[in-house]
């Protein structure tokens, strides 16, 4: 749902202010995605005219930032994961302290 019908549509509702600010915070990695895709286009469009785009400080820090998320969620995506098929089996006994 576009944001902007959301936030009329929540500001209709008797939803409080303090649960709409804290949803609100949900919203924030969609966002900075599509801020990110937006500077992909420009770089792919300098790219297709022939013009090398820059790579500075910034580039660097979210290439390092967004790796070590990506390790952090798999790591604990596969925690859980493990968790749950441990107890979706009734297997206990076998779990692997790590």
């Amino acid at each position: 749902m576009p944001y902007n019908l959301l936030n009329y549509a929540l500001a209709l509702s008797g939803v409080r202010y303090r649960d709409f600010l804290v949803a609100s915070a949900g919203m924030l990695p969609s966002t900075l995605m599509y801020a990110y895709y937006g500077k992909v286009v420009g770089d792919v469009t300098k790219v297709a005219v022939g013009v090398e785009p820059l790579r500075g400080v910034e580039y660097y820090t979210l290439l390092v930032v967004g790796l070590v998320a990506t390790v952090v969620a798999t790591t604990m995506i596969t925690k859980v994961a493990r968790r749950a098929m441990d107890q979706a089996s009734g297997d206990d006994n076998h779990r692997v302290v790590r």
